[in-house]
């Protein structure tokens, strides 16, 4: 029996269904982001699956694309989610939009407590002829378990090098309710802009690697 899912409004498929192609369409006003006191947000729209067992994860990589024709609001973003059901804990790691000159940085939110801790690093740069033969860029993000219970986060853009852009520690280590409750993963996209219209977003599909 499958487990149920603990967000409401997300899309729950199998491995194998996200494994292959598929769209993530954010609405504005939509987010996932938590601060004190009171702002607590967790309304975009996300496709994932339920892992049971999370000690035999090894890895988890979602391929998207980024296009400049479309990312045009201050904090557009896509990426892969994870979500800890027995702690609400989540981390969400892409590309977002971080400022008004439509600044593309690879980016990591954690939040294991009360309030989310955003990460940001240079997205590698491309040249505005590039840009106009193709607004499309091709993005992997890999959340990768470590033998200490963290994880690592690696991006890889184009087709390069894959960067480190965050490492994790105790996001497993010694948590049986969430080796009870397991955890969730997928691809998701959000526009928290109140302009713009949707944002949609294509994912290649995400893979899982087991130990």
């Amino acid at each position: 029996m499958s487990a149920s899912s603990p967000i409401s409004h997300a899309v729950v498929s199998s491995q194998e269904t996200l494994s292959g192609p598929f769209k993530v369409t954010a609405a504005t006003e939509t987010d996932i982001w938590r601060k004190p006191p009171s702002h607590d947000v967790l309304n975009a729209p996300i496709n994932y699956t339920h892992i049971a067992d999370t000690t035999t994860l090894s890895s988890a990589t979602a391929t998207f694309y980024l296009d400049s024709k479309t990312w045009t609001k201050l904090y557009d973003q896509a990426g892969i989610f994870l979500y800890f059901p027995a702690t609400k804990a989540w981390i969400k790691a892409g590309v977002e939009i971080t400022d008004d000159r439509h600044t593309r940085f690879l980016s990591t939110v954690v939040t294991l407590g009360d309030a989310s801790d955003w990460s940001i690093y240079p997205c590698p740069p491309i040249t505005r002829f590039e840009e106009i033969v193709n607004s499309e860029r091709k993005i992997e993000v890999r959340a990768s378990a470590d033998k200490t219970g963290g994880l690592k986060i690696e991006v890889k853009v184009q087709g390069g090098e894959w960067l480190v852009i965050r490492e994790i520690t105790g996001v497993f280590a010694g948590n049986q309710e969430l080796e009870k409750e397991g955890v969730w993963v997928g691809g998701y996209a959000a526009r928290p802009s109140k302009e713009g219209g949707d944002l949609e977003v294509r994912f290649d599909g995400l893979k899982f690697e087991s130990k």
